[in-house]
């Protein structure tokens, strides 16, 4: 089936704020699939309708939040007065400080894993709010709809404050919901995952990391490579040199004391690790990442 691609440039455009708020109160049917150069975080306010993701199909109705990640084919079937809220986002371009909100499950569940899980395999699960929790989560949503739309003094400011606050409710409303059916994995993994990004500087093994999961080793190795694309020592060591690219932006920091905060003991070992991932020793990436300050 032929795709639609929504393109960065059109619905994002370099220079503005990555961000964009499209509500439809009464969506028609969308037979044919598109995808998008963003992602895409859908809130569903009235009615009902079939979701299709890649080959799969899926109920939604009001109350279900969920997100499609950049490239993935999807569109909406026998809408029945079906309502719903986009919120587009481009988190690399967002240059937001992200703070402990990579820490929490229901972060990495609804951002990271879900979408990727339900791309691969038939998952029911989705974060449904209460009517009450939905008419909490619109609340910051207008604010940011008018801040793009009026573009007032500091709307950058504000609008970057209000999606903060979004992604915050979520997340915590995410890790507050019981997980079923197929979702137990969704949330191992999200467990295992927000773990990692909080224990960055602490020793880590596939053993301790699957028993946070709630998995076998061998069982969690599979899943975290299937849904990951990678396996979990590997993400872990690139999460570690991320957060190494962005402490070396501050050039009173020492070199070996940012080698053993990300959980490097050896600064030998690390700057091999930060060269095979980004190309240059750390220093080289210190000149690089200041030269224009």
């Amino acid at each position: 089936m032929a795709e639609n691609i929504l393109s960065k440039a059109v619905y994002l455009p370099q220079g503005e704020v990555p961000l964009r708020v499209i509500r439809i109160d009464n969506h028609h049917p969308m037979p044919q699939a598109h995808t998008h150069e963003f992602g895409e975080l859908v809130i569903i306010t009235h009615g009902q309708a079939t979701h299709q993701v890649d080959s799969r199909r899926y109920r939604i109705r009001q109350g279900d939040v969920f997100v499609i990640h950049e490239g993935t084919p999807h569109a909406y079937l026998k809408p029945e007065a079906l309502g719903l809220v986009n919120l587009l986002f481009d988190w690399p371009s967002l240059g937001l400080p992200e703070a402990d909100l990579r820490m929490l499950p229901g972060y990495q569940a609804l951002f990271e894993i879900e979408p990727r899980v339900r791309q691969r395999h038939h998952l029911r699960h989705r974060l449904r709010l209460s009517p009450l929790e939905l008419e909490e989560l619109l609340t910051p949503v207008a604010r940011l709809e008018r801040e793009l739309q009026v573009r007032g003094p500091g709307y950058r400011f504000a609008a970057l404050g209000h999606w903060m606050e979004i992604a915050l409710h979520l997340s915590r409303a995410y890790g507050r919901q019981p997980l079923t059916g197929a979702a137990p994995k969704v949330g191992g993994l999200s467990r295992a995952l927000g773990y990692m990004e909080s224990h960055l500087g602490s020793p880590q093994s596939v053993e301790s990391l699957a028993a946070l999961a709630g998995m076998s080793p061998a069982s969690f190795f599979r899943a975290f490579n299937e849904v990951l694309g990678s396996p979990p020592i590997r993400h872990l060591t690139r999460l570690r040199i991320d957060r190494a690219k962005r402490l070396l932006c501050d050039p009173r920091a020492r070199i070996g004391d940012i080698s053993e905060a990300v959980g490097f003991e050896d600064s030998n070992y690390f700057a091999r690790q930060f060269r095979r991932f980004t190309g240059m020793s750390p220093r080289q990436w210190r000149e690089f990442a200041t030269s224009g300050s």
